[in-house]
């Protein structure tokens, strides 16, 4: 998100939510609260959105863009590919801080049993295409070497994926930035 102040009742309503749905999870944010701290009317809030639900997804497509207008400059660097690579997971690491929550992804879905609830379905899409992004990577960094992979590079890209998740759920566990060093040092050894 920018450092603008939000001018519009949306924008307002949309980064209080995105700011207590990331610090406090999804479901233990009140529509309520979320009124309050916006300083709108709760007709207001219902007029721009119709359920806390369509506000959900509404922060969740925001989530989803920023990662996308954050990756995007890596994939179509003139870096080498495992520079690329590393910038992939450097960025996962700029966004720590302490009491660092994670990705708001995985947050969301762990109280989401429901695969066919709206919400879980944003939640897939967005994580595939992380997969994708991290499967171009891999994609161009097999293409340049010599010797093949010792994996496929669908299998290789599915490491590196699970290594990038982890350590967002293991950084905000521990609350501390070791895990996104460790998932780094482990890719580059997949990528061997």
């Amino acid at each position: 998100m920018s450092d603008e102040k939000p001018s519009t009742p949306r924008e307002r309503i949309l980064a209080v939510a995105s700011r207590l749905f990331y610090e406090q999870g999804y479901y233990q944010t009140g529509v309520n609260q979320i009124i309050d701290e916006a300083a709108v009317a709760k007709a207001t809030f219902y007029s721009n959105f119709s359920t806390k639900q369509e506000l959900g997804l509404a922060w969740l497509e925001q989530c989803s863009a920023t990662f996308v207008s954050e990756v995007e400059p890596i994939l179509r660097s003139q870096q080498a590919p495992l520079e690329k690579i590393r910038l992939f997971f450097d960025r996962a690491k700029t966004g720590y801080h302490p009491r660092y929550r994670g990705s708001p992804f995985l947050n969301v879905a762990s109280d989401i049993p429901d695969i066919a609830d709206p919400m879980r379905q944003a939640i897939i899409a967005h994580q595939q295409l992380v997969i994708e992004a991290i499967t171009r990577l891999v994609e161009r960094y097999a293409a340049g070497r010599v010797s093949p992979l010792k994996r496929t590079t669908e299998e290789t890209a599915h490491t590196l994926y699970l290594l990038y998740e982890s350590a967002q759920m293991q950084s905000q566990i521990f609350d501390q930035s070791w895990p996104f060093d460790t998932a780094l040092e482990s890719a580059l050894r997949a990528l061997e």
